[in-house]
């Protein structure tokens, strides 16, 4: 007679799968991540309540706006099937997008290049990276914005990097180690 929040939290994660590589434009990028599950305290005991923690991300605003819906959608109607109810919230921490402003891109770009030497300042692909940057710019007066990232790694660990014999571990890696003096001298000089 149970209601079963831990099967149908598996079938709502097994769905939402679906969400990127089904109803997505495939020249369009999103993110629909389940980052953690939380629920139940015994092996032999159904939990009342299972909580999923889940990360959208996509490069507009109507991008992002649709994933939302459709993880609504899919969630609360799974739960409905299996006699469940899901509650669906955003609580601010599915970011925007961070679109840099083209006209101060353009000017700090050429300020790095000045002072860095132009091989040293590159464009980078976008990327997906969850960051509240991109509420920035968006309120009332429009202030324009954009977002730069600062190499960090010891000039011998670049060069390794560079010839292929290493990766670089990202900024969430526990083997992120910055070269604080130059990389902090650098961004202030930039700055």
């Amino acid at each position: 007679l149970t209601k079963d929040p831990v099967l149908t939290s598996a079938q709502i994660i097994t769905n939402l799968q679906s969400v990127i590589s089904r109803e997505l434009d495939p020249l369009d990028s999103g993110v629909v991540s389940i980052s953690a599950i939380q629920g139940g305290q015994a092996a032999n005991v159904i939990p009342s309540e299972v909580k999923l923690l889940v990360t959208l991300r996509s490069l507009t605003m109507d991008g992002l706006k649709k994933l939302q819906k459709r993880v609504k959608e899919i969630a609360e109607n799974i739960a409905k099937a299996h006699d469940c109810e899901a509650i669906v919230e955003y609580p601010g921490n599915d970011y925007p997008p961070t679109v840099n402003d083209g006209e101060m891109w353009d000017f700090a770009k050429k300020v790095g290049s000045d002072m860095l030497g132009e091989e040293n300042v590159s464009d980078l692909d976008a990327v997906m990276g969850g960051e509240d940057f991109g509420r920035y710019g968006r309120v009332e007066p429009k202030i324009p914005t954009f977002l730069f990232w600062l190499g960090a790694s010891k000039l011998e660990v670049w060069e390794k990097s560079v010839r292929g014999e290493i990766d670089l571990p990202g900024i969430h890696s526990p083997f992120f180690a910055p070269d604080p003096i130059p990389t902090l001298s650098t961004g202030i000089k930039v700055m």
